[in-house]
């Protein structure tokens, strides 16, 4: 378990500084529900698994929503479709696979589908079935069996502040900014038009 205001292990404080624009950001410490991160069902070749150490590490930059239920916070599961994704076959690319899990039901509103298997490296999500309808592109996507409240919203969304090793199933204190200013480049995931909405109030983009 870390202290209140830091994760268990920092190891990369030099992507915190590409993406953090102020140095008088204001962080604040919460807990993480390590049993809502993608280690859950996801294979070994996630981008969050060190082979070589054998650790789990979630990115500085990753952003969390607060889950209602237990004021604990998890990584946002919402990513945005990459290309049409047509009727009638069952791969969906999109632009960030790192928070969807095997076995998850995502949607885009209109059409469902259950993630059989995912590639990471190409971000691309395959069904257990042929897709019943298209999913655009650009179009948001997002886990369709969420805990009420793991989305967010203004006030109860934020951005790990760095590196967190989530090996252990042991919930950690973690440290996330709060308000601040953020370079959009420099963040380690794609920023939908919905996460920006939820963190409205409390990051400027630039």
């Amino acid at each position: 378990m870390g202290s209140s205001i830091a994760p268990t292990v920092s190891t990369l404080i030099q992507g915190r500084v590409q993406w953090l624009a102020e140095l008088l950001a204001k962080p604040r410490g919460v807990a993480l529900d390590v049993s809502e991160c993608p280690k859950a069902n996801s294979t070994t070749n996630h981008p969050w698994y060190n082979s070589q150490t054998g650790k789990w590490v979630i990115p500085t930059g990753t952003i969390l929503a607060k889950i209602t239920a237990t004021g604990w916070f998890a990584p946002i599961r919402r990513t945005a479709a990459n290309g049409i994704a047509a009727s009638g076959q069952p791969d969906v690319v999109v632009d960030d696979a790192d928070h969807c899990q095997v076995g998850q039901t995502w949607t885009d509103g209109t059409t469902s589908f259950t993630i059989a298997s995912i590639d990471y490296d190409t971000n691309t999500l395959t069904a257990t079935g042929n897709l019943s309808g298209a999913i655009a592109d650009n179009a948001e996507v997002y886990d369709d069996t969420d805990v009420p409240g793991l989305e967010g919203s203004n006030g109860t969304t934020r951005i790990l502040l760095e590196d967190c090793d989530i090996t252990s199933d042991v919930d950690p204190s973690i440290s996330v900014i709060q308000h601040g200013k953020v370079n959009e480049s420099a963040m380690p995931v794609t920023v939908t038009a919905t996460m920006k909405t939820q963190l409205t109030e409390i990051i400027e983009w630039l």
